[in-house]
Formats: structure tokens, C-alpha cells, sequence
């Protein structure tokens, strides 16, 4: 890219013209050629191409994976060798008409540029689609589980006397409070999955992304069971050691869930809290 970058600069302001454009593209190039297979068949394609425009002469293609590169004229088509003399390479631009029209010579360099870029440098910058996928599940599991271990003291408050020495049975429920939090929170929660579901997952992760999916539909249908049983089943005023007991019926969900976003996440990625209603 830096050399590509280097010659077209010192090419735009160059009093020679076209010579200068022939001169500089060939001593950049065919270092670049010479050290790269992808490079030389990117050539190759394009003196294929060439070769048919100008009457399908006939393309002649040789290589030696040891040395370096050329390209030349030959009974009016191409020939491409992977070869050169010491440590000079075999004058090419004044051999080939190719090279001494100025705009084919700049095609050549933008498609040894793409060829470069997609050969070398993506393979830089291009993300890991497993690593970032498992980042987004993660992230999911940390939110999902902040939610539904968040505190709501609103929906409580401690009775006088409770009679008990446990302390969940000093503490009592605002019914309309409490369902109203456990609703937002399975809401939640089924937004989280759904925003990271609209994430393709990798082919690797595939198989594991379905049973992930299932197991959160699962706990969502079942949170929403557990939802109406507080409706019909707890009063206003009901311990909370009630709501808890309540909600260890739901805790194989719990796990299940648990565990397929482990599975999905390669780490552990714990989304429940101990119970929805604390």
C-alpha cells in the first residue's frame, strides 16, 4: 500500500509523462509480483484478458516457485516466467505493449493493489466473527443478569413483629410494586435476547445458537407461567420467603439457560439472579 501510495505521487507531478509512469509502476511491481503467488495470477488473469482483446493470442505461463518474475512479448501474446538473472529482473516494460500504454499500466497496479489487500491486509484487520460473536453474548448474559438481580426496596418493607427469626419472614411484599418489576424485568430480558438474536451466528457456533435460543424461549415461557401464578397465588403482605419458595420451582430453567448461553458464550455467562423477585 506505502509503495503503491509512494509511486502515485511521485508519478502525478513527473515531467516525463507516460515513461515516468512505465518506469516507476515496473521497478514497484515486479518486486511485488516476484514475492507473491496471488500477485502473479492476478497477472496472469489480466494478460489472459489482454491477450483475447487484442486478437486471443496465445498466453504462455511458466513457473518456478524459487525465483522471481517477468512478464514477456512472444509472437504477439505473453509470456509469463518466474524467473530473473542474479538479482536484476528482466527489463519488461520496453518488451511488452502492455506496459507502454499508460492507463493499463495503472489497471495493472490497482489490481495488484486489490489483489494485495485482500491477499495480505484484510487478513489484518478483519475481525474474528466467533471472538466478537461470544463478546456480544456475553454482554448479553451481563445485562440480562443485571436486571434480574437488581434491587427494588419499593416493593418491600419490614413487618413489626414478624414472629420468625428468618429474616425473609420479617419481610413483606407490595403486591401491585412487585408484579409490576417482575413484569419489566422478563420484558427485559426477552428484549436482550431478541437484540442479540438479530445477530447472525458463525456456522461454528450454529448448532449451539439454536439450543441457546431454545433455552431462553423456554425460560421466557416459563417466567411468564411464574407471572401468573404470583398474580393468582400471593396477597399483598406475603412474605417474601413466599415468593422465593415460589420461584425455586423455576430453577431448572434457571440452569438450562444458564448453561446453553455457557455453551454459546466459550465462558461462563450466568444470566439469572438467585430469584426474579429479588
Amino acid at each position: 500500500m506505502d509503495t503503491l501510495d509512494r509511486t502515485a505521487s511521485e508519478v502525478a507531478g513527473h515531467p516525463a509523462g507516460s515513461s515516468a509512469v512505465v518506469g516507476l509502476l515496473q521497478g514497484r511491481l515486479e518486486p511485488l509480483i516476484a514475492a507473491s503467488p496471488e500477485l502473479r495470477a492476478a497477472l496472469q488473469d489480466l494478460v489472459r484478458e489482454q491477450s483475447a482483446r487484442e486478437g486471443g493470442a496465445r498466453t504462455h505461463l511458466q513457473s518456478h516457485a524459487d525465483h522471481g518474475a517477468s512478464v514477456h512479448q512472444q509472437s504477439g501474446g505473453f509470456y509469463f516466467s518466474d524467473h530473473h538473472e542474479g538479482d536484476r529482473f528482466a527489463p519488461v516494460a520496453q518488451q511488452m505493449s502492455f506496459f507502454k500504454q499508460p492507463k493499463r499500466v495503472m489497471l495493472l497496479a490497482a489490481a495488484v493493489l486489490a489483489v494485495a489487500l485482500l491477499a495480505t491486509g484484510y487478513l489484518l484487520i478483519a475481525p474474528d466473527e466467533v471472538a466478537d460473536y461470544r463478546k456480544q453474548v456475553v454482554g448479553t448474559c451481563r445485562q440480562v443478569n443485571g436486571v434480574l438481580s437488581e434491587k427494588h426496596n419499593d416493593a418491600i418493607y419490614l413487618k413489626v413483629n414478624p414472629g420468625s427469626a428468618d429474616p425473609l419472614e420479617a419481610m413483606a411484599i407490595h403486591k401491585e410494586r412487585f408484579l409490576f418489576y417482575a413484569r419489566a424485568n422478563i420484558d427485559s430480558a426477552r428484549q436482550s435476547f431478541a437484540s442479540l438474536n438479530t445477530h447472525k451466528a458463525p456456522a461454528e457456533l450454529r448448532e449451539q445458537h439454536t439450543a441457546a435460543k431454545k433455552a431462553q424461549d423456554d425460560w421466557l415461557a416459563r417466567m411468564e407461567q411464574d407471572m401468573q401464578r404470583y398474580d393468582r397465588e400471593l396477597k399483598d403482605g406475603d412474605p417474601l420467603s413466599k415468593v422465593n419458595s415460589m420461584s425455586m420451582a423455576s430453577q431448572p430453567w434457571n440452569t438450562r439457560l444458564n448453561d446453553a448461553m455457557t455453551s454459546l458464550a466459550g465462558e461462563s455467562c450466568q444470566t439469572t439472579a438467585s430469584s426474579p423477585g429479588s
